[in-house]
């Protein structure tokens, strides 16, 4: 089988002290991992001449903006005390130092209650919120008393300052949410499932978007991403491919099941890329899209490590510690979403963006089935 090996423990979080904004702006700086972020493109300022020349297209420019509506970064100010000695973060419990990562929120459970903040600064009282989940790395939230001290900032794209055209139009835009629970976390796949509450109680509707089509090359194609916060700045979007997918051990065989008279196979897996992400990126979701290789496939994955190393080899990936893939068995065409060929000879895939978001939760939902409950067997 093959083997992952960790140079180090290298979680993806960003660690600052003071001014999160404006440290985060130095760390992007002096960033010793992608000194001057060359492949990092501003999500704001995202143009097809950006994407990957293989799948340049308006409609695949589209669906990545539309994924990354949904990327949030996750902002929080305390550590708890019941992280073990040997967690990356163990230095600072009991702390203020704020800690910066990455989430990816779906529609999964969506829920308008009465607001339960107490020093909620939202009056009069009562008055109702929206509750939703939200994905992210178990080492970023580690339970509830760190998920009540985090907050969720949605539309964070823009570079603040005299750097922004239309600064005051993007501070507009942004939306703050805030955590209120662990749902699920896993230790070994390094994953936690949070409940949030947001006040915009239209902030779901700020996510609607048409249909779109994905355009893949007739021979070969991939699709892969990663929308995340590195360093906690303005959202940024990284391309690449993934490069391995191993088994997780502990998990049973794939299972094959029918979708109509598609059959595919669905596994949890490691995964291994060369997307490039930097501290902040953790808990950012990854995706990947790839037709015409040995097997159709559909990638979903929750970005937690760097620097690892594959087989032996000295090069360094990124990677995941648990993702879900869905092959199809025949080498077909993505017949899933509805593929076909279109008059250039190009694979197209018709998917419905709340499809997508639909399997995603889908992995979700199995990814912390198999997930202990919050503080159960913690070390």
């Amino acid at each position: 089988m093959d083997t992952v090996r960790n140079n180090q423990d290298n979680h993806e979080v960003e660690l600052v002290c003071e001014d999160c904004h404006h440290e985060g702006v130095r760390e992007w700086e002096k960033c010793m991992k992608n000194p001057g972020h060359h492949h990092f493109y501003r999500y704001k300022d995202l143009t097809i001449h950006d994407l990957p020349a293989e799948w340049r297209s308006e409609e695949n420019l589209q669906f990545v903006k539309d994924v990354g509506k949904r990327t949030v970064r996750l902002r929080l100010d305390f550590t708890s005390w019941e992280r073990p000695d040997h967690d990356p973060f163990a230095k600072v419990r009991g702390t203020d130092a704020t800690r910066m990562g990455t989430g990816n929120v779906y529609d999964d459970e969506v829920e308008v209650e009465e607001c339960m903040f107490d020093d909620c600064p939202v009056t009069p009282k009562p008055h109702n919120v929206v509750t939703f989940n939200l994905s992210t790395a178990k080492h970023v939230i580690y339970n509830d008393e760190e998920a009540e001290e985090t907050t969720v900032d949605f539309f964070y794209d823009c570079v603040g300052g005299e750097a922004c055209d239309n600064h005051k139009e993007c501070k507009k835009r942004m939306v703050a949410a805030w955590g209120t629970e662990v749902l699920w976390t896993d230790k070994v796949k390094d994953a936690t499932l949070m409940r949030c509450a947001c006040h915009d109680l239209d902030i779901f509707n700020k996510f609607k978007f048409r249909n779109a089509k994905l355009r893949l090359p007739r021979e070969k194609g991939e699709i892969s991403f990663i929308v995340s916060h590195p360093h906690g700045v303005a959202k940024q979007v990284t391309f690449g491919h993934v490069h391995k997918l191993l088994r997780m051990e502990q998990e049973e065989q794939p299972v094959v099941e029918s979708d109509g008279n598609v059959w595919f196979r669905r596994s949890f897996t490691k995964a291994l890329y060369n997307m490039d992400t930097c501290p902040g990126t953790s808990g950012a979701a990854v995706f990947s899209f790839t037709h015409g290789h040995k097997e159709d496939g559909i990638t979903h994955a929750l970005h937690n490590k760097c620097c690892q190393t594959c087989c032996g080899s000295s090069k360094q990936f990124n990677g995941s510690n648990v993702g879900h893939v869905h092959t199809r068995e025949h080498g077909l065409a993505l017949e899933i979403f509805g593929g076909s060929f279109g008059k250039r000879g190009r694979f197209e895939i018709d998917m419905w963006k709340g499809e997508f978001y639909r399997r995603f939760g889908g992995f979700l939902m199995e990814l912390f089935r198999g997930g202990k409950s919050k503080g159960e067997g913690e070390e």
